[in-house]
């Protein structure tokens, strides 16, 4: 990882309000499926982090990218594995879905 890149984790307020004032972003879902299955994240793009890295090449350098899994702990593994790409935009949701549902959208299943 190069020196210039400064992995950031955003909070679920913070995301939330970047989501309600429309401003542009691509969340990914680092989970695998079975969790999808068992908890959806809405407007995710499903890239699961064993697959990450093969993705890494073809993602948009231009607009932050916000990896989402269940804790927060994968999504920042998958941050460090986006920097090697250039891609200095790289966001991990800091205490993942689960915070998620606590405090922003309970409709989403804590499992």
């Amino acid at each position: 990882m190069t020196h210039d890149i400064k992995l950031i984790e955003i909070s679920c307020t913070a995301l939330h309000e970047r989501l309600q004032q429309g401003e542009p972003c691509l969340m990914i879902d680092v989970r695998e499926a079975n969790e999808l299955r068992i908890a959806p994240f809405k407007g995710a793009r499903h890239i699961p982090l064993r697959m990450l890295e093969a993705a890494g090449p073809d993602l948009p350098k231009d607009i932050d990218i916000i990896l989402i899994c269940h804790h927060g702990r994968r999504s920042l593994q998958g941050c460090c594995c986006l920097a090697q790409y250039g891609l200095k935009r790289i966001m991990s949701l800091n205490g993942g879905l689960h915070e998620w549902s606590k405090k922003i959208d309970a409709s989403i299943p804590i499992y």
